[in-house]
Order: structure tokens, then C-alpha cells, then sequence
């Protein structure tokens, strides 16, 4: 079995905290178990593609904003930036 590897990003520290406590709760140290950890900027998932909707779930059960991705979340910010100086947003 495979683990998929998404970045969740846009949570608060609480949230990020609840989503990794509810992806670890199986965690029994093994290679194939679902894991998350608090990384720059979002959460770090590994997680088998069968479970993720039941982790979807829970992510939309917080009502609030989140992303999900494949980039990690400092990438993206970064490119955020990027593109608002390169349109002279910001400097």
C-alpha cells in the first residue's frame, strides 16, 4: 500500500494541531500507517489514498478555510510573494 503525500495549508496552529492528532490516532509506528506533522506553514500528511476522504471530512468538520496540495506550503507562499512583487503589489 502507498502513501500519498499532501501539504494542507491556511489552518490555525489549533487546527493544525486537531488535523494531526486525528491523522496520528492509528499511528503505530509502521511505514504504511496514515502520519502528519506540523511543518513551515501547514501540515505535512503521508496518508493512504483510502482514508483521505474520511480526512477530508474532518478537515471540512472544522469550518474553516483550508488548501491542500502537493507543493509544500512555504513553496507556495514564497511563490505568492514572487508573483506580487514581479506585478509590483509589493517590494
Amino acid at each position: 500500500m502507498s502513501l500519498t503525500v499532501r501539504y494542507i495549508r491556511l489552518l490555525s496552529y489549533d487546527n493544525a494541531c486537531k488535523v494531526c492528532e486525528f491523522i496520528n490516532r492509528n499511528d503505530t509506528g509502521k511505514m504504511e500507517d496514515d502520519y502528519a506533522n506540523i511543518t513551515v506553514g501547514g501540515v505535512h500528511t503521508q496518508t493512504n489514498d483510502g482514508s483521505w476522504e474520511e480526512i477530508e471530512n474532518f478537515l471540512k468538520s472544522l469550518d474553516v478555510r483550508y488548501e491542500v496540495g502537493e507543493t509544500p506550503p512555504h513553496i507556495v507562499t514564497e511563490n505568492i510573494v514572487a508573483n506580487l512583487k514581479a506585478k509590483g503589489v509589493i517590494k
